[in-house]
């Protein structure tokens, strides 16, 4: 048999030894069904370091990934698997969305076992022709290729932004490697200096790497310098001589300053030889406006293409080139007489009230991406009700739906040429968070939309007005809409406006601001500025629920297992208020919980950002928590006052801080606690952040006799410190009052299956994740904060909430506004975040905030264990009379050995079995009770 013609010349061009492997790898024996990237990458990876241990020679990793096979990550080992990948793309193809990696379809139907064999025959052959050949790669001893450094780039730099640019690789690579290494080359000498970014917090549409004259600029938004460009699909590398085109854009206005680059370029060509480069404005590197910016302020360029990038002398040489031109340009440039425009302001002249308006277009757009839609085909009268909130009625449709457009384009949502409207790489992303009522933005629109105005390389005038409105409610902090007007007019210039004008375009502009959740409205029509949180350092570009799923990965590579949705329920509930009870028996992995959450998100006890507290039964005041003032007038703070401090530090306001009160109720929580509890209750937004009435004095803490106090005022408890609670259910512990329990989420441990052990993931032990404060801190404080953008999930939870507290009533047991708020916000979160159902999650809610309130020996309470259990499995009230005189038909079918009934709020359906055999068993019953 001879190997088919698609295979045949698979090795014809080999740079590294990775496309044999990768053959060998795909073709391992047992690995026939099995298309694992994960398992792949392990093979692949695993013949490297056999060649290693048996002394032959081997390729290296990529330069700037470091010098071991063995130290590459499973990112860095899919960045390098893709290399081969691309080069053998007719063949073989990866799916990130399974994590897999196979031949193609029709390469797979032709893979017989005699073929395999015969296929992997032939990558021997070919490695070992590979590494026996005079001039291998893999001699190179890591010396400095500029080709062989760029193509890295143009390979790699996709794949690299799934992955968070902190600490990556590829962000080392450009913003260090490549630039340290230009350095060394002798032509490239002080004043000149070399910079690189790939981005600063989120990766960069286009990375580059600049070469500039401290005696012109030490940036690239303003001045000439040199720089290596990118294009965005990584087909395109350009060596430029170039305008910085940030500054002069913000200041000047796009059309001014592209006048000024324009005479820059005539002047500067004149003065320059400029031999053998490019001078045109053929230059393609993003669909965004930065794209045209860059093409203006171009003076003169190399263009190289991915995969046929000439070699490393030529590379040397057109930039020695460009570097001489460089330097005559620094001794001419005396002769420039292009002046530079006066600043101008930017305006805000969209008439739009509503930013939410362009959801129309965007949600229909999603429908068709990447496909070029004509502006008529939006205006058909049939996607009027989609595109447009007014639907029919709405006047003058085209216009409308114009400057719906201008916005877009402006937010680099969409491209518009020739009345034809696309989606833009960007803008795919954002149509992938539409709710279910696509006029509402999701949180991740939200995010993709203050990212887009806080990127330094977006300076359209739309943009720029918003950043400057931002700038002012950030100066003003708390203020009125006649405030902001005044200021917001003055600082456009635009004070000659009429009236009317000046109103509704500032009216316009705080509508904006509120949407994007830069500012608030309160009852009392005030607007406060909100403090934006920092971004997850690491995985600020991952959605929640993939945040909690690394939680559970690093949870269960340290060994421990929990039930199925307990770490979303947990997340939920330190999100929901920062007091969590944990109850349950002895042994249950209670505090251990607390102590892995805690480390899963980068808090230790080591660090200081884990704190366990073990409650002593002969606490009786809050004096054994918070400190006291000793006979020396002193201040002796507790153990929790300590962490509040440390939490409190400027320094520190991103973090998170675990408080893990142990064995909570060996003392009566109400004596030693209640003080917390009040505190908690006056939580209130102040600047940005949340904060409380004083938990300490200022005149206590000076007290204390420190220099290095964080605070200049009271402390408070700031909102990054969660207090979680663990509740042994037993007889030797004090039971918890109505008041503990409002306030609380009570998180159950009391099914135990032992015969859940520790699981191996095959992947190693996994490392925690660095995450702001941002990711657990509330976002609700009162209904009011929630109410305009979920009214509707509100009422339906609240419809639900009254069907509970008409049955509570009977034992006068029923809720108030507090747990009605605190359901809500839960479900709201649940909601956005996407971890469980509706049901699921409300399930949770009755199980943690209203049966624990359950407790008895009256008929009454009995009734309400049947009419609650009733609801729970969704069964009609029938018979009540009988199955409050025997219920033994509910909780049956929940003993040991039976199959559990299908129901609708499963959890709380078996508590309250359990509640009610216990009633009749013993006359008495208890949430409470183990």
């Amino acid at each position: 048999m001879t190997i088919p013609q698609q295979l045949n010349d698979i090795f014809k061009h080999k740079q590294r030894s990775y496309k044999m492997v990768l053959i060998l790898a795909l073709t391992e024996e047992g690995l026939e069904n099995s298309t694992s990237l994960n398992l792949i990458a392990d093979r692949f990876r695993q013949h490297f370091i056999d060649r290693e241990n048996k002394g032959l020679p081997v390729d290296n990793p990529p330069t700037y990934m470091g010098d071991s096979w063995k130290s590459l990550t499973e990112g860095q080992l899919r960045t390098v698997i893709q290399n081969p990948v691309n080069a053998m793309q007719t063949i073989v193809e990866m799916n990130p969305t399974n994590n897999s990696i196979s031949f193609k379809p029709e390469i797979a139907e032709l893979l017989t076992p005699e073929l395999i064999a015969e296929l992997r025959q032939y990558a021997l052959q070919e490695l070992d022709s590979y590494y026996t050949s005079e001039a291998t790669p893999h001699q190179d001893s890591k010396e400095f290729s500029i080709r062989g450094y760029f193509q890295q780039v143009m390979d790699s730099y996709i794949l690299a932004k799934r992955e968070s640019i902190k600490q990556h690789p590829m962000d080392q690579h450009v913003r260090k490697t490549i630039p340290h290494e230009l350095e060394k080359l002798d032509f490239i000498q002080a004043p000149l200096t070399v910079e690189g970014s790939a981005g600063k917090g989120n990766w960069a549409t286009v990375p580059w790497i600049a070469i500039m004259d401290s005696r012109i600029t030490s940036t690239t938004q303003k001045g000439q310098y040199l720089v290596y460009l990118f294009s965005e699909d990584m087909g395109a590398l350009y060596l430029s001589f170039a305008q910085g085109v940030t500054e002069p854009m913000q200041q000047h206005g796009k059309k001014k300053a592209y006048l000024f680059f324009e005479q820059i370029v005539i002047q500067i060509r004149s003065l320059l030889p400029l031999e053998g480069t490019r001078q045109d404005r053929d230059i393609f590197l993003t669909t965004s406006p930065l794209g045209e910016a860059y093409q203006a302020g171009t003076v003169a360029y190399y263009k190289y293409e991915s995969g046929n990038l000439p070699s490393d002398e030529q590379l040397r040489a057109d930039l020695e080139n460009m570097v001489e031109n460089y330097r005559l340009f620094v001794e001419r440039r005396g002769a420039l007489t292009a002046e530079t425009p006066p600043p101008q302001k930017p305006t805000f002249k969209v008439t739009m009230a509503y930013l939410h308006y362009i959801q129309g277009v965007m949600y229909h757009l999603s429908n068709h991406p990447r496909i070029p839609i004509p502006i008529q085909d939006l205006l058909d009268p049939a996607n009027r009700s989609t595109i447009f909130k007014s639907g029919e009625s709405i006047k003058n449709p085209e216009d409308r739906l114009r400057v719906f457009c201008k916005v877009l384009q402006d937010f680099s949502l969409i491209t518009l040429a020739s009345d034809q409207i696309t989606l833009s790489p960007q803008g795919e992303t954002y149509c992938n968070h539409f709710q279910e009522n696509h006029w509402t933005f999701d949180p991740e629109q939200i995010r993709i939309l203050r990212t887009i105005v806080a990127d330094e390389d977006v300076n359209n005038e739309l943009v720029q007005v918003i950043r400057l409105a931002i700038d002012l409610t950030k100066e003003l902090n708390t203020f009125n809409s006649a405030e902001f007007q005044n200021r917001f007019i003055e600082a456009m210039g635009t004070t000659d406006w009429e009236e009317i004008t000046k109103e509704s375009r500032s009216r316009f502009m705080l509508n904006w601001l509120q949407e994007l959740e830069v500012v608030q409205k309160s009852t009392e029509g005030l607007y406060r500025y909100r403090e934006e949180e920092p971004t997850m350092p690491l995985d600020d570009h991952l959605p929640v629920q993939e945040l909690v799923r690394r939680i559970e990965a690093y949870i269960l590579g340290r060994g421990f297992t929990y039930p199925p949705h307990l770490l979303e329920n947990f997340y939920l509930s330190l999100k929901t208020k920062p007091f969590v009870i944990l109850a349950g028996i002895s042994g249950t992995g209670k505090t251990k919980l607390v102590q892995l959450f805690a480390e899963a998100v980068g808090a230790t006890e080591k660090n200081g950002q884990f704190q366990l507290i073990p409650v002593r039964p002969d606490w009786s005041d809050p004096s054994d928590m918070i400190g006291y003032t000793d006979l020396s007038h002193q201040f002796r703070p507790g153990p929790l006052t300590s962490v509040l401090l440390e939490a409190s530090h400027p320094d520190n306001r991103t973090k998170s801080y675990f408080i893990c009160l142990d064995e909570m109720n060996l003392a009566r929580v109400e004596h030693y606690f209640s003080d917390l509890l009040s505190l908690l209750e006056t939580q209130r937004w102040e600047k940005g952040s949340i904060v409380t009435d004083a938990v300490v004095k200022q005149d206590q803490l000076k007290a204390m006799g420190r220099s290095d106090l964080p605070l200049n005022g009271d402390l408070h408890i700031p909102d990054n410190v969660y207090l979680i609670g663990t509740v042994n259910m037993d007889e030797t512990t004090h039971p918890f009052s109505k008041k503990v329990l409002d306030r609380a989420n009570t998180l159950e441990f009391n099914y135990i299956n032992l015969n859940r052990f520790p699981e191996s993931t095959g992947e190693g032990p996994r490392k925690a994740i660095a995450v702001s404060n941002a990711f657990l801190r509330s976002e609700y404080l009162h209904l009011q904060d929630a109410y305009g953008a979920h009214a509707e999930l509100i009422r339906e939870v609240t419809v639900r909430l009254v069907q509970v507290n008409d049955i509570l009533e009977e034992v006068h047991a029923h809720i108030g506004f507090r747990v009605r708020d605190a359901v809500s916000f839960y479900m709201i979160y649940n909601a956005t975040y996407g971890l469980m159902s509706q049901d699921e999650a409300f399930d949770c809610q009755l199980l943690q905030k209203i049966l624990p309130r359950l407790q008895g020996s009256s008929q009454s309470v009995k009734q309400v264990l049947v009419e609650l259990y009733l609801l729970s499995v969704n069964r009609p009230r029938q018979n009540m009379a009988a199955l409050v005189e025997d219920a033994s038909d509910l909780y049956k079918p929940w003993r040991r050995g039976a199959e559990p009934p299908q129901t609708k709020y499963p959890q709380s359906a078996r508590k309250l079995a359990y509640m009610l055999r216990r009633f009749e068993e013993d006359g008495f019953t208890s949430f409470w009770l183990s």
